[in-house]
């Protein structure tokens, strides 16, 4: 009973980083959701979750994003690579190929989701996994749209943070929009989610008069 009650919560925490997850587009792009077939990132292995269990973490205590984060702006090579990154994400949420979408995110933050303690066991790590194996894609009315980009900006400790306003989604009406926020950083030469938060406040400067 204690495991099914663990894995259902890890599935629910694991669940909600990906519903989250927005397109990305120039600030005067219409409304868009992405292809399935623009998933095209190499999937996690179904015991992917026991291996992120049982490696050694730094510990680690990241401040909640409560805001929007602000900084510098970032060159174009750098915008145009974390924001494909989180245009990938959604495109793979969007087909329901959630073993794709896990890849874009770094290790120490998944398992600060769903192990934060370092209590779960091997065996509901792999069962955990082996829920994200079948393929769903979203029906057209749970798809995630794009509403316009508002901002991308340098963190004082390397770090991007990539904020968008999306639509639609599952669980949410198709006129319902929110403020994502994605943090990024570059792991062994590939830009990896390492935290996030869902609806924001608008950031005064970017509030549409």
């Amino acid at each position: 009973m204690q495991t099914s009650r663990i894995l259902a919560i890890s599935l629910v925490t694991l669940l909600a980083i990906l519903h989250i997850t927005p397109a990305f587009a120039q600030e005067s792009t219409p409304s868009a959701s992405p292809e399935a077939s623009q998933c095209t990132i190499d999937p996690r292995p179904v015991d992917f979750l026991v291996g992120i269990i049982t490696a050694e973490h730094p510990a680690t205590t990241p401040t909640p994003i409560t805001a929007v984060p602000t900084g510098p702006d970032v060159d174009d090579a750098i915008r145009d690579a974390v924001l494909t990154v989180v245009y990938t994400l959604t495109a793979c949420v969007n087909a329901g190929d959630y073993l794709r979408a896990f890849a874009l995110f770094d290790d120490g933050y998944l398992r600060r989701i769903i192990d934060p303690d370092g209590l779960m066991g091997e065996d509901v790590a792999y069962e955990l996994g082996k829920q994200f194996e079948p393929i769903h894609p979203s029906a057209e009315d749970d798809l995630t749209r794009i509403v316009r980009v508002v901002s991308v900006a340098a963190q004082a400790d390397g770090a991007v943070s990539v904020a968008v306003e999306t639509s639609g989604g599952v669980d949410r009406d198709q006129d319902d929009s929110q403020i994502d926020v994605f943090v990024l950083r570059q792991i062994d030469g590939t830009w990896k989610i390492i935290d996030g938060a869902s609806d924001l406040s608008m950031p005064e400067a970017a509030a549409t008069p």
